[in-house]
């Protein structure tokens, strides 16, 4: 009969799935802080963008309906009827996508986080390609969606085109940076600031969109 070594380390028994998960996957591990992290980022960044396609929808539809009374003169040029109807329609849309914004996605806070400021800065950056990449998709679906309706709707795809387009320039470049910058640098002396990156993020974003894409010419 052979025994074993009586100062070698007792064998813990698997007693659950999770133990047979290597350490590096586990919940409290490196690579799940990493997740979690970038996770909280992307749904901050796309309710900004949710905020961005919100916001030129409603003005899309308050120019929609100042069409229709000759206020403004637009390519599409709706009779009174149809701008009415498009235009409030269009608005409500962008109302509910404002809404659902603010209300959601945009009121989380990535400083509830505790990392560091260039893990920071690195983690909006999948959110970015996310959008884009979802807002191009949405685009299309919309546009085959509203195809049989009048033609001032396909405000509504161009809008979440333009977003999706420009979220790979100016509004990653100013989050990343804007981000290191504040968390490093800044926000030890002046604590509230960090509430307003949110903010500065999401108006590059819609002037980055209004300046690249026009909805109306």
């Amino acid at each position: 009969m052979t025994l074993g070594d009586p100062f070698a380390a007792p064998e813990t028994e698997k007693t659950g799935f999770s133990d047979y998960i290597p350490v590096f996957f586990r919940r409290g591990s490196e690579f799940w802080r990493w997740v979690s992290l970038i996770a909280l980022s992307t749904t901050t960044v796309m309710g900004i963008g949710l905020l961005v396609v919100g916001t030129g929808l409603v003005g899309s539809g308050l120019v929609i309906v100042a069409s229709g009374f000759d206020v403004v003169d637009i390519a599409m040029a709706p009779d009174l009827g149809t701008a009415l109807a498009v235009g409030l329609v269009v608005t409500l849309i962008g109302a509910f996508a404002t809404g659902f914004a603010v209300e959601g996605p945009v009121g989380y806070k990535i400083r509830r986080f505790e990392a560091k400021s260039w893990e920071l800065a690195l983690a909006v950056v999948p959110g970015f390609f996310i959008v884009k990449w979802s807002a191009g998709w949405l685009a299309s679906q919309a546009e085959r969606f509203l195809a049989e309706f009048p033609e001032a709707f396909d405000v509504v795809g161009a809008q979440l085109q333009a977003v999706g387009d420009t979220a790979i320039g100016w509004p990653l470049i100013v989050a990343v940076v804007l981000l290191y910058v504040i968390h490093e640098f800044v926000l030890a002396r002046f604590a509230r600031v960090e509430y307003q990156t949110n903010g500065v993020i999401y108006f590059v974003w819609l002037l980055a969109t209004v300046s690249a894409y026009p909805l109306f010419v």
